[in-house]
């Protein structure tokens, strides 16, 4: 549960009268997960969520990991789908902290992983699969920390139904 307020004050308020209320419905709230104090810093399913910039981004260690992974892969003189599947479902997995080039910038490799007809079979990467790594290399860094919308725009649809049937004859 998410508590937005300007004031410090306000949100330690708003906290406690929350916890009053699960304790009285007889609802157990687990301390070592709860963050009964107002920040603007917080870490979500692995995520952390910045309020104060309204950004989600992906932790440092993780963005390595994959930086290591993507380079060990374009040094490598041939790779299997499985290594390049585990390299861009880790890039999916972080599309909420990154956006849309996620979906973008990795449609060379799943191509690349379709090709083969053997998931353990080393193979030279082709063309764009070399293209969308090299891609990720050099700009993970910059890319993470995707805007949290705040100001969601809504498109409102109307729909008229018609009645449409035979004429009556005068």
């Amino acid at each position: 549960m998410t508590i937005k307020d300007k004031s410090y004050n306000n949100c330690l308020l708003i906290s406690k009268i929350i916890q009053e209320d699960l304790m009285s419905a007889g609802l157990s709230i687990n301390f070592k997960k709860s963050m009964l104090l107002p920040s603007q810093l917080g870490k979500w399913l692995g995520f952390l969520i910045d309020t104060k910039s309204e950004t989600i981004k992906v932790p440092p260690e993780k963005i390595d990991k994959l930086k290591t992974k993507i380079i060990k892969a374009l040094n490598k003189p041939s790779n299997t789908a499985r290594d390049i599947s585990k390299i861009a479902g880790t890039i999916i997995s972080m599309s909420i902290a990154i956006g849309p080039p996620t979906r973008i910038f990795t449609r060379k490799l799943f191509q690349f992983i379709e090709e083969q007809n053997f998931w353990d079979k080393k193979v030279l990467l082709s063309e764009g699969a070399s293209q969308d790594l090299n891609f990720w290399k050099n700009n993970l860094d910059s890319l993470n920390g995707y805007r949290i919308k705040s100001n969601h725009l809504t498109t409102k649809i109307s729909c008229f139904p018609q009645v449409y049937g035979k004429k009556k004859k005068a």
